[in-house]
């Protein structure tokens, strides 16, 4: 009888850890996206070949000796340049052509490439520290600062630089452009928004802590940080957002906390120093899903059943074991 009864407490713990790792695939188990396809074209369609018109003998007009000129018929504007730029013709040297010295031009597409590769402030340190990603930063300087040195380097040598703002700054809050015009037209503008005072601590506008109730933003807080991102596998519609400034006279205004829809969301934490003049905005960009969630339930549901009818086969196996150990 004890033997049997081993069988049997054997055969249920082989299943539970068959199933257990049936358990753990499924979890790991992400559906593949759908084959994305184009809607408005059938691969089981077949297209008739275009119907081409028999070619018609070319004839050669007879130019009158003195043409006609109409006066009120404007002149046809010239076609606008394409935005390419030709290297010199290469000359062909296929002596069996019959076209001998005829150019080849390459057609070299301008560059669209307007990031920055380096921005600096002499003898100052800009917040937060530069990427080219960023395009906004913050600077307090002292009342006797006219004008700021700038160091901006493109990481396109083709690209261009224009620095506005940058001259005879005034007391309290100014704004500096440095607008990068890439090869082929396309601009982007860094800003610099210099607070000047003779009054730092008035002038403060950083946070102190900032954090989001039940949740965790990354990167990890930092004063010099002013973007950060927030992941919620779980639809809300409110967040609890916490944010403390350094100077305890300034004050913080929460925008986009509330009625958050599925997707992405901007929630915007605003910090007015004492001054009154200077502003910092923390931005925390929130994507709502559920989607994570949906796939655990889905993959749980039939492991959970095939270990029930598991346990029940093995319950009957061990069942008649018994009774054919009695007979």
């Amino acid at each position: 009888m004890k033997k049997t009864l081993n069988v049997i407490i054997l055969i249920i713990i082989i299943l539970m850890v068959s199933m257990q790792r049936y358990i753990v695939k499924a979890e790991n188990e992400i559906p593949e996206n759908p084959p994305i396809t184009d809607p408005g074209k059938d691969e089981n369609t077949i297209t008739d070949p275009p119907i081409t018109e028999p070619e018609k003998p070319i004839e050669e007009p007879i130019e009158p000796e003195n043409p006609p000129t109409d006066p009120e018929e404007p002149e046809q504007p010239a076609n606008e340049p394409i935005d390419t730029e030709l290297t010199e013709p290469e000359h062909s040297s296929n002596q069996n052509s019959g076209n001998q010295g005829a150019a080849t031009y390459i057609i070299t597409p301008k560059s669209s490439n307007n990031n920055l590769a380096r921005l600096h402030v002499e003898e100052m340190e800009l917040e937060p520290d530069f990427n080219s990603y960023t395009t906004e930063y913050y600077l307090i300087v002292d009342l006797n600062v006219e004008e700021l040195k700038i160091t901006a380097i493109p990481e396109d040598s083709t690209a261009t630089i224009y620095i506005y703002g940058n001259e005879n700054l005034v007391e309290g809050e100014n704004s500096i452009s440095i607008v990068v015009t890439a090869e082929d037209g396309s601009q982007k503008t860094y800003k610099i928004f210099v607070t000047k005072t003779d009054d730092i601590e008035k002038a403060n506008a950083n946070l102190k802590s900032l954090q989001v109730k039940n949740f965790y933003m990354y990167p990890q807080f930092s004063p010099k940080i002013y973007k950060y991102n927030l992941t919620i596998n779980e639809i809300v519609k409110e967040l609890e957002v916490f944010a403390e400034p350094e100077n305890e006279n300034a004050t913080v205004e929460i925008i986009g906390g509330k009625d958050l829809k599925e997707g992405s969301n901007t929630i915007t934490i605003k910090v007015t120093a004492e001054d009154g003049i200077t502003v910092k905005e923390y931005k925390i960009n929130t994507f709502i899903s559920e989607f994570n969630v949906e796939i655990e339930e889905e993959n749980k549901q039939p492991a959970l059943i095939a270990m029930g009818i598991c346990l029940i086969m093995a319950l009957i196996v061990g069942i008649q074991i018994i009774h054919q150990n009695k007979k």
